[in-house]
């Protein structure tokens, strides 16, 4: 027996020292591409990529190797769209105390996220390396983040969060001392404060990214920021200005491809000179090279202020609209995501976070697990108890519903009617047979018990018939609501309307009678009165969750104001 145990104990130290062996050499080669990730980009993404994974025995070295790769790609250009291999990651670093790590894996699942296009996920993952920024000391990672968050927001034109993020990062690229990075700061600064149709601080921030692109040689930052000035001076009508500098980066060589944006703000420069020919060469060229949703917003928009400039007004409105409706889309597109799971999922992985990093407070966590779990006993219990007795009450009144034939609104007034008799009755037999009159106070008790029963089976009888006749309501809504889409359509809201008037013949009119009432006032009642929750009703008016709640106080007050009730007001509605 002992042998054996000899035997195993040497097998196991084999074991071991292999294991060890091959750690050892991969954490060595992790090693030597962290250490030349940030000016050697391309050699980290060679050494990573020369490692066998299967030779990765531990869950660290996995996580390691996975966080390592993904950044080699980034900084190699190499646009991840799948999140598999960073959420290695971040399922191992997020819950440890190594949160320079950890912020890294959620920056960079923020970054493999951002290319795939799914934005709001994305800004989570940021959110959630911004969790671990007062423990760590890079500066320049710190500032990194901003500026994806920066970027995120300008690409969905919030362009005041944009300006707060890019300052942030640009203060922490100050304090780091990291030149370049500053500077592009200021450059992003310049173009979100034009995009909020702030110019003189766009200007002002161009102007200074210009003056230390040219004391720092740095002609690439030089010429997207003489770009981005161009642009200030056509929209502030300089054009003169516009032209000279123009001029000035024709003669230069480029060293920016060309972008649609800027080739649109040159055709506005030309039509602003009233040349329609270069404006419609420069417009067409543009439209050539625009890639995206967001550069087709910018076009439409510089095309109709060429055709304003131009003299062509009807094309400078149709333009201008075609604009105004492609950014409306883009914007609900990102709005109606699916915001509520990805903050729910997001919160239970924090969570998780949380109780990994807190061990020492899992016997606290037990003991008020073991008081929840004791109350969620005793009130189930209590429902237990009550519901035995409800139904026990609900028997002997079924039971004396049943004897006496109450099954009916008709017999229901001629229960009112008995007992009317009964109470008259009472007053005649003041002290001449009080057993009589204890018989006769028994049952008045008993008829209005069971007027009662009868009153709450004819309510719940309404309901259903209710429920049946709205049915058709719900399917001709059912799509709006299964894609997210607001009823924008009038004939739509007027079938709704005729539907409403055919189940509530006097729904609408009593409602009108009561206050002046505006449409989307009586759309969020007929919305309320066919039984959509808030969030539903948001959606199906294209409005927020807090302008929906901004009209039910203003029809609370108007109502109430009128009739002088204090009551709930979707009971109210429903009641009519």
């Amino acid at each position: 027996m002992k042998r054996v145990r000899d035997i195993l104990l040497a097998v196991v130290a084999v074991m071991v020292a292999v294991a060890c062996g091959e750690s050892r050499h991969i954490s060595n080669t992790h090693k030597q591409a962290e250490a030349v990730m940030q000016e050697y980009p391309d050699s980290a993404l060679t050494l990573l990529q020369a490692i066998n994974p299967d030779e990765l025995t531990t869950d660290r070295g996995r996580a390691m190797h996975a966080l390592l790769l993904s950044q080699a790609y980034d900084k190699n250009y190499i646009d991840l769209t799948d999140d598999s291999l960073i959420s290695i990651a971040v399922d191992y670093f997020a819950p440890t105390n190594e949160h320079h790590y950890a912020m890294l894996a959620h920056y960079y699942h923020g970054r493999v996220l951002q290319n795939a296009k799914a934005y709001i996920e994305a800004m989570l993952a940021y959110e959630q390396a911004k969790g671990h920024i007062d423990y760590v000391d890079d500066y320049k990672l710190k500032g990194l983040l901003f500026s994806q968050v920066g970027e995120m927001f300008f690409y969905n034109m919030d362009y005041p969060k944009s300006i707060e993020s890019y300052k942030t990062a640009y203060d922490f690229y100050d304090k780091g001392g990291f030149i370049a990075h500053r500077n592009f700061a200021l450059y992003d600064l310049g173009e979100a404060y034009f995009g909020n149709a702030d110019y003189f601080n766009s200007e002002k921030y161009l102007n200074q990214a210009l003056k230390n692109a040219i004391d720092a040689n740095d002609r690439v930052l030089a010429e997207v920021s003489k770009k981005a000035l161009l642009a200030v001076y056509v929209q502030t009508k300089r054009t003169d200005k516009a032209f000279d500098l123009f001029k000035e980066l024709s003669l230069n060589v480029a060293n920016v491809a060309e972008s649609s944006s800027y080739l649109g703000i040159v055709a506005v420069m030309y039509a602003q000179m009233r040349n329609s020919e270069m404006s419609d060469r420069y417009m067409k060229k543009a439209w050539e090279i625009s890639s995206n949703s967001n550069d087709s917003i910018t076009l439409f928009y510089r095309a109709a202020s060429c055709n304003y400039f131009l003299g062509h007004i009807n094309s400078a409105w149709q333009n201008n609209l075609k604009g105004y409706n492609l950014q409306s889309t883009l914007l609900r597109q990102t709005l109606q995501q699916p915001l509520v799971t990805i903050q729910r999922d997001y919160l239970d992985q924090k969570n998780k976070v949380i109780v990994a990093e807190k061990k020492l407070q899992q016997i606290y966590t037990i003991i008020v697990l073991g008081i929840i779990i004791s109350l969620i006993v005793g009130l189930f219990i209590y429902v237990q108890n009550k519901r035995k007795k409800d139904n026990a009450k609900y028997a002997r009144l079924q039971k004396m519903l049943e004897w006496q034939n109450l099954n009916s609104r008709e017999q229901f007034n001629k229960n009112k009617e008995a007992i009317l008799y009964l109470e008259k009755q009472l007053v005649q037999t003041v002290d001449k047979n009080s057993n009589l009159k204890i018989e006769l106070k028994q049952k008045t008790v008993e008829l209005a018990e069971a007027n009662k029963l009868i009153q709450q089976q004819l309510h719940l009888k309404e309901l259903a018939e209710t429920n049946i006749r709205s049915s058709e309501i719900y399917k001709m809504i059912g799509d709006y609501i299964s894609q997210s889409k607001a009823i924008t359509n009038l004939k739509d809201w007027y079938r709704i309307f005729d539907l409403i008037d055919s189940f509530y013949p006097h729904f609408r009119d009593t409602l009108y009678s009561l206050c002046r009432i505006s449409e989307i006032e009586i759309k969020v009642c007929v919305l309320i009165k066919i039984g959509f929750t808030p969030t539903e009703i948001a959606i199906l008016t294209s409005s927020s969750k807090s302008n929906i709640s901004s009209i039910r106080s203003r029809l609370y007050t108007k109502i109430f104001k009128k009739t002088g009730v204090s009551k709930d007001l979707d009971d109210f509605i429903l009641s009519l």
